[in-house]
């Protein structure tokens, strides 16, 4: 019991018990001693809405450094680039310029003996060199997923397709059989392949390279990470097939917020579907910037020399007459 001039409150578990004045009935405020406390937004106008923060990158390399540390060669010399939700990096380069290695470190899937050996990598504002082996297992896929050439050898070929994509949502998103089912062919829709019933129960073998790549693009979205990297993932298809493909990956980013960093070595490709292009030579970025100001007035001789030799057989058929003004 309080003195005469209070009561005694009880609390539920865990709160502490408090003396409240009869009188009020509310509790008393506590002298104050100190400055006034800040006030947030304090010149904010009214009817204006308290500032939010922004959200981390979904990806953000700072002057990346990779390393053969069985021989001391150093492979990469300083890639930075921040990806934002809807946009899209193009990497282009050369065979051996470093495009592939800067994406594994992005994924956490250097070789053996290769590694950071400089600046860092964020996703989702988490720096990646903190990661242990489990969370990497929950990041990719949900958060961070790749598509690379070659589809038909990511896929076993004794398990029909449809099974595949479904372990991938079973296992992220915890779907039971019947949920997922659902789920592959709604992703098969997505991916614009026909019948999809059909063709979820067919095995890899049965499927052309185009469907296969669609495939696999189903499957590493399945369950809708923020940040696809397609590493040469239209190399080995025909102009209308990769035509169809980039459409895809375009309307995927356009519909759901995908970020997309898209490595090849054909400007094409990038002129077709990137916002930002880093232009790589023996592992160094020597030109990077908007796609157009990089692809229509290249400074450094090698993007030149790039451009001259794709725009009489690559380049010209994606410019429009705006960007020819």
């Amino acid at each position: 019991m309080t003195p005469s001039t209070g009561r005694t409150v009880t609390r539920g578990p865990g709160e502490a018990r408090t003396a409240v004045p009869r009188s009020t009935g509310r509790r008393p405020a506590a002298p104050h001693t100190g400055p006034e406390p800040a006030v947030p937004d304090a010149g904010r106008p009214p009817g204006v809405p308290h500032a939010v923060p922004a959200a981390p990158s979904p990806l953000s390399l700072r002057d990346v450094r990779i390393t053969d540390h069985a021989t001391g060669r150093k492979l990469v010399h300083g890639v930075t680039f921040d990806l934002t939700p809807g946009r899209t990096v193009g990497i282009v380069g050369e065979s051996g310029s470093g495009k592939t290695l800067t994406c594994r470190a992005a994924l956490g899937i250097l070789p053996a003996h290769f590694g950071i050996s400089g600046g860092s990598i964020e996703i989702d504002g988490t720096d990646i060199g903190t990661l242990t082996p489990r969370a990497w297992t929950a990041l990719r896929g949900s958060t961070v997923s790749a598509v690379f050439q070659d589809p038909a050898s990511y896929l076993n070929p004794s398990i029909r397709v449809g099974r595949q994509i479904a372990e991938v949502v079973r296992v992220k998103q915890g779907l039971g059989r019947r949920a997922a089912h659902e789920r592959v062919l709604g992703l098969l829709r997505a991916v614009h392949l026909r019948d999809p019933e059909r063709v979820q129960g067919q095995y890899p073998h049965e499927l052309s390279g185009g469907m296969l790549q669609r495939i696999l693009i189903a499957t590493a979205v399945a369950a809708g990470p923020r940040v696809l990297i397609a590493d040469e993932a239209t190399t080995a298809l025909d102009v209308t097939v990769q035509a169809e493909v980039l459409d895809l990956l375009a309307e995927l980013r356009r519909t759901t917020g995908l970020a997309l960093v898209v490595v090849s070595h054909d400007l094409a490709v990038v002129a077709r579907l990137c916002d930002e292009v880093l232009v790589m030579r023996d592992g160094e970025v020597v030109e990077q910037g908007p796609t157009r100001t990089v692809l229509h007035h290249p400074r450094h001789p090698y993007t030149r020399l790039l451009v001259d030799e794709h725009e009489q057989y690559g380049l010209d058929r994606f410019r429009t007459p705006e960007e020819d003004a």
